[in-house]
This record gives C-alpha cells, structure tokens and sequence, in this order.
C-alpha cells in the first residue's frame, strides 16, 4: 500500500506515524491497511516508503519505524518497499543516491521488530539494467555481501500444517562434492511427495570458535551465521572445492516451502 496511513490509524484508534503528512490513503485511493493487518488478512505488508530520510513531509525513518511496529504488534511481517526509479539519471555519477539507499536499508534494519528485516525495490530494471546499472554492485558490495535465507512465512495455523522433516542423512563429502540424502516436503492433509526440500549449505572453517563456538557461529535462534552459507538448492549434492576439508567443516539444513530452517546435519564439525 502507500507509505502513510495517518488517516487510517486515527479510524482504528492507533497512534498515527510521526511525520506532518496525513496521505491519501484512506480518504483518496480508500486503502485500510490497518484492518488488513488488525484481522489478520496478510500474512506480510510491504509498504511503499518512497521517499528520502530527509523528505520534510514524509521522512522515510519514522515511517519505517511506524510500520514495523504496527506489524509486529499484531504478528505481521514486515518488508519496506524502496523507490530506485526516481533519481537514476545521476545514480552512475552521484554517490549521494548511493549513501541515502544504504541509510535506508541500515534504518529498515535497526527497526525490524522479528529480526528478519527486509526489502522489495522498485524496480528491478533500475538494479543492474535495463534501465540504469551500478546500484546492484554497489548493494553487493556494501549491504549484501553474504547469501541469505528469506525470512519464514509464520501462520497461525502453523502447528497445524508444519511438520518437522528431521535432518538430512548420509551426508558425505567425495572428491570435492558434498551429498546427502534427498528428502521431499511434508505437510499435514496434503499429498506433497513429490515436491523437492530446499537445503541451505555451509561451509565454516576449523578455526573458528575453537573455545566458544556458540559465540562466533550462531545466530541468536541457533542457526548459523550468513558468513558461512555458501547456496541454497533443491539439489542433494553441492560442489565444495573452493572450501578445501583440510580447513572447512560442512553442515547442511532443510528449509522447507514456508521458509523454516531445521536442524542441521554436519561433517566434520
């Protein structure tokens, strides 16, 4: 939806963002985001916050701010919505678009509430071609230098419909391919033997987190750092030879079609 619902918040008695611009959501394009997210009608709300941190009507921090705890409070996530079309005619000469896509995405991190912040661009012909090039090197470089997992759907019905699939088995490394035993999703009341798991690779070297591993390889929830993923695949095998095994132990996790990682198996470790 558009980025400001002042309007709206006011009807469903919540504490509107703190910025001068009211919108014209609610009362011009009649858009209640705030009902969508109130009776649970999204499973996650993207907001188009389509201007800068310094916009005097409609900065883009509080905003951001303002939707992520507005989702949070009623178990909805929450993925920012940026704008990269409107200034692409200086975006190859002119650093200045560069910091402020880099301060919005920093922001957008700080205020995740469920910890697995987020973003949709729009457009992608504006990343690398057609219509513009260089914002996607410059993300790669600056904010997105690892793979990540795309953060889980959570459903009320979850205990419902997610099944624990367990860890893959035989996982085994010949040559310079690491295997293991393919496995095919699950999902209460529903026939999906024929849909493929997606597994999440890692690869972390011997030296790290010799006296504290926890510390230094985990995330908070127990799953492994981003530094160390190496892909995400349907396929049960995956090609190691630049994480030679004199120097690198491996783990492998399913992520199933809800986006849920589970336990890992691992060699070497």
């Amino acid at each position: 939806p558009a980025g400001v619902a002042n309007v709206g918040a006011k009807a469903h008695g919540i504490e509107p963002a703190k910025i001068s611009s009211n919108g014209y959501q609610y009362n011009g394009i009649f858009a209640d985001p705030c009902a969508w997210i109130i009776d649970g009608y999204i499973d996650y709300i993207s907001p188009q916050l389509y201007w800068t941190t310094n916009h005097q009507s409609a900065p883009f921090n509080p905003l951001c701010e303002w939707w992520n705890n507005l989702a949070a409070t009623y178990g909805v996530q929450c993925y920012i919505s940026h704008d990269i079309a409107g200034s692409t005619s200086t975006w190859n000469n002119n650093s200045s678009d560069y910091t402020e896509r880099f301060n919005q995405i920093a922001q957008v991190r700080n205020s995740s509430a469920d910890f697995n912040p987020g973003e949709v661009f729009y457009s992608a012909g504006f990343i690398n071609g057609p219509r513009t090039s260089g914002l996607g090197d410059y993300l790669k470089e600056n904010l997105y230098q690892h793979y990540a997992l795309t953060p889980k759907i959570v459903r009320s019905d979850e205990e419902t419909i997610i099944v624990n699939p367990g860890t893959v088995d035989n996982i085994a490394l010949n040559g310079s391919t690491l295997s293991w035993g393919a496995k095919n999703m699950s999902v209460t009341g529903y026939n999906l033997s024929n849909i493929p798991m997606r597994y999440a690779v890692y690869a972390i070297p011997l030296n790290t987190g010799a006296n504290d591993a926890k510390s230094t390889i985990h995330t908070n929830d127990g799953g492994y750092k981003a530094d160390y993923l190496l892909d995400i695949t349907y396929n049960n095998s995956f090609d190691v030879s630049s994480y030679s095994s004199s120097s690198y132990w491996y783990a492998v996790t399913i992520v199933d079609r809800f986006g849920y990682e589970w336990e890992a198996a691992t060699l070497n470790a």
